[in-house]
């Protein structure tokens, strides 16, 4: 989108916020929020996202009540901007929100479930040392092994662990074959 659109979207996005919590009256117009506007590129249709905060019968009202209202917050963006057309207004349920909810329901859930039953622990001290040993051996036992790279590490290791097969001797190389005739 271009910065034009966007900021048409960001004052379209004000006004119905605006228009919807101060200027409609009905009285089961449940909470609502506009979370976002996008505006074609030509500046005629305003797509709105509104979130509902409620149990379902009340997400459904208060949706149908927005919808009979659009030509009411189509007529406000139009006395607020001045714009050669008016966006016409396509209302979206966005459902982020609760799905944000959810994911904040699911980890209470995690927490007190390690509250009740916490994870096993390495508590003495002890357990902790013979486990660290353990890696060490681990260590030991992978260090002599070729990583199959052929870096330069390779090549020291043979010199430390006396395998000299590694490492090619200058004197020892084959000449090449002469191209004289």
């Amino acid at each position: 989108m271009s910065k034009r659109t966007d900021q048409v979207g960001d004052e379209i996005q004000r006004i119905l916020g605006e228009a919807i919590q101060y200027e409609m009256k009905d009285p089961r117009l449940g909470f609502v929020t506009v979370t976002g506007v996008t505006v074609t590129p030509d500046l005629q249709r305003a797509n709105v996202r509104v979130a509902i905060m409620g149990d379902p019968e009340e997400r459904k009202a208060t949706y149908q009540i927005l919808q009979r209202a659009r030509g009411f917050l189509r007529r406000r963006i139009g006395e607020e901007m001045s714009l050669r057309y008016i966006p016409e207004v396509s209302l979206h349920l966005d459902t982020s929100l609760d799905y944000a909810m959810r994911i904040g329901e699911v980890l209470r859930d995690v927490e007190q479930e390690r509250e009740i039953n916490p994870p096993n622990v390495v508590e003495s001290l002890g357990e902790t040392e013979d486990a660290a040993r353990a890696a060490e051996d681990d260590e030991d036992i992978y260090a002599d092994e070729d990583d199959g790279y052929g870096d330069e590490d390779d090549d020291e290791d043979a010199e430390d662990n006396g395998d000299d097969a590694l490492v090619e001797d200058p004197d020892t190389r084959p000449e090449p074959p002469s191209t004289s005739r």
